[in-house]
């Protein structure tokens, strides 16, 4: 009996594995004119077989048919020994992707057949379902990538009316109304606490404050944080008083900053003490903060200022870019940081107030030595224009040359002639049609003029009387001629460098430094008249620095106070082998020379 069990099990199983083509073809049937059926289609009576209903096979092409005949009015899934088809109007759609019903389920077809291989959302006239391995799966809860974005699904339905959080493999998002909305911000909730979101996502980058339904919260790295206590100062200048993370909006700090091309103004919104810093030591050395009830002080940068102002206007002496910082006394945890990128001077050196004049002379014109040469450091420590630069230099020069005349015009011979000659400048300089050019030659012509005088008041003996008069011939030659500003601003220039050679020489204590003195235009006569104005120039101003420099040495009595000036020559000097730019560096010569020129003026003033 067990024999005859086995037997039989045996041979089930073996049909069970036997091919279904083969199981068809054996069960292959006879059409009446005695004809085999292929696949349900007799080729020689060109019929389908009697009864049939089902996927047939006429002339190579799949098609449904209904009790033995051709259906061209059938839609959806059927089977062959091949698979379940999608037909559209009898004939397999190799074009259909979507869902599709059978008697089993609802499933996902492309290129018409079913696909086994696809998760994911799809949509049939209910709606969008989540498809598992090509079935329509209704056990799942949570995302699902749709053909657009992330949809969230329950019981494998699109669900339009969940609106939270939801997870995903790549982390926490925002669902509204069923869909992964990349455009909110703002907080949400989930089963681990409140978060803040920026396009759909938490957002571990931010820190601030947060809203929602129960009002306003501290967030830190995307999170609400329920363990701090203390002030916060948004990006609006609001002041949050924060208690274990429920903010409170005490009000807008309003500072309105004007950043112009000679200070910084903070406008403040009411009466505050404020500290004002700065940072980047080394590029600012000073800071002068005025407030408007007139109380002036000043401070190294890595002080404070504390002031009751409704607007403090901040000069900054020095070179290169800072960061302002406002600190409001009464919230001592709240700063209000303030970047200024663009105010600074165009050169890398060191615009450091120079008070050697200031703290060791004690003449009539100290006080106007000072003013004109602090009123030249703090603009150039603004200006970014080199043009006007050189013309705040050689307009400080004249006032500076201006006061040494006087001082050695013991007789007064040439104090009409000192006034003519800054007046004249002073003029054109207030006038509205004056440009850039005109007056940069035209302080040049000023300062040739008060060097003139200068050097003939040193020249007691008259040793170089002819020279001094021949000094400037070549410039008047010029002007007569109607050149340019530009040829007059290199005749100009030349001269001053003539005349200052002949002051060194009338300073120059028995003749030890003569052949140091004679060297200082070598470099510049090597140049020819078709050198750029910019060139002649800087070759001519960089031989009048040397100048000045050496007059410096030979007046001072202390050659302490000297090394302290040649700093700012070294600077310039070595400026001179990395800066291509000439207008830069005429600029840079000028203003160098004038650390030079104040010491001088100071020691002549006593």
């Amino acid at each position: 009996m067990k024999k005859t069990i086995s037997i039989i099990l045996a041979v089930l199983l073996t049909l069970s594995i036997i091919p279904a083509s083969v199981l068809m073809t054996s069960a292959a049937t006879k059409c009446p004119k005695g004809h085999t059926y292929v696949q349900h289609y007799c080729a020689t009576c060109r019929e389908f077989e009697k009864g049939f209903t089902g996927m047939a096979k006429r002339d190579g092409v799949w098609q449904y048919v209904t009790n033995g005949k051709a259906d061209n009015y059938y839609t959806g899934l059927a089977k062959n020994q091949y698979g379940w088809w999608y037909l559209t109007n009898g004939k397999i759609d190799y074009k259909y992707v979507g869902m599709a019903k059978n008697q089993y389920a609802w499933w996902y077809v492309k290129n018409g057949t079913i696909d086994f291989t696809y998760t994911g959302m799809a949509q049939n006239r209910y709606g969008w379902w989540y498809m598992k391995n090509g079935k329509l799966y209704t056990k799942y809860t949570g995302m699902a990538p749709g053909p657009e974005d992330w949809m969230y699904v329950t019981n494998g339905k699109l669900d339009t009316s969940y609106t939270g959080m939801a997870k995903n493999q790549y982390g926490w998002w925002y669902i509204s109304k069923g869909r992964l909305n990349r455009n909110f911000t703002g907080m949400a909730k989930n089963r681990y606490g409140w978060w803040y979101l920026t396009k759909g996502g938490i957002d571990y980058s931010y820190t601030g404050i947060g809203e929602n339904d129960y009002g306003n919260w501290y967030i830190k790295n995307g999170k609400l944080d329920t363990s701090y206590t203390g002030k916060y100062l948004d990006s609006q200048n609001n002041v949050w008083t924060i208690t274990k993370g429920k903010a409170v909006n005490n009000g807008k700090l309003s500072i309105t900053v004007k950043d112009t091309d000679k200070d910084l103004y903070l406008e403040l919104n009411a009466s505050r003490n404020v500290s004002v810093k700065v940072s980047n030591p080394g590029s600012y050395d000073t800071v002068v903060a005025v407030s408007d009830n007139k109380k002036v002080a000043e401070c190294q940068f890595t002080s404070g200022l504390l002031f009751t102002a409704y607007t403090l206007k901040i000069t900054l002496t020095g070179a290169g870019k800072t960061t302002v910082t406002v600190y409001f006394k009464n919230h001592p945890d709240i700063k209000q940081v303030i970047k200024v990128s663009s105010i600074g001077n165009a050169y890398p050196e060191d615009y450091s107030a120079m008070d050697l004049v200031k703290e060791q002379r004690n003449g009539n014109n100290k006080g106007k030595i000072s003013s004109a040469c602090s009123a030249f450091y703090i603009g150039s420590a603004l200006e970014t224009n080199t043009a006007k630069l050189n013309i705040k230099a050689k307009t400080t020069e004249m006032s500076l040359l201006a006061i040494m005349a006087n001082d050695l015009d013991a007789d007064s011979t040439y104090n009409n002639d000192i006034k003519v000659a800054v007046n004249s400048y002073n003029t054109i300089a207030s006038s509205e049609s004056a440009i850039d050019e005109v007056l940069t030659w035209k302080a040049g012509e000023t300062n040739m003029k008060l060097l003139t005088i200068i050097a003939k008041e040193l020249d007691i003996a008259g040793k170089y009387t002819s020279q001094i008069d021949a000094a400037d011939d070549d410039y008047y030659a010029r002007v007569g001629r109607g050149d340019d500003g530009e040829g007059l601003n290199i005749a100009a220039d030349e001269a001053r460098m003539k005349l200052l050679k002949i002051v060194a020489h009338l300073l120059d204590d028995g003749d030890k430094l003569s052949a140091q003195i004679e060297k200082t235009d070598d470099e510049y006569y090597k140049l020819t008249g078709d050198a750029q104005v910019y060139e002649r120039c800087l070759e001519a101003n960089t031989a009048s620095l040397e100048l000045w420099k050496i007059i410096a040495g030979e007046v001072s009595a202390k050659a302490s106070d000297v090394s302290k000036l040649d700093v700012y020559y070294n600077k310039f000097i070595n400026l001179t082998s990395s800066e291509e730019d000439a207008e830069k560096l005429n600029a840079q010569a000028n203003s160098t020379s004038l650390r030079y020129i104040e010491y001088i003026a100071g020691i002549i003033d006593d």
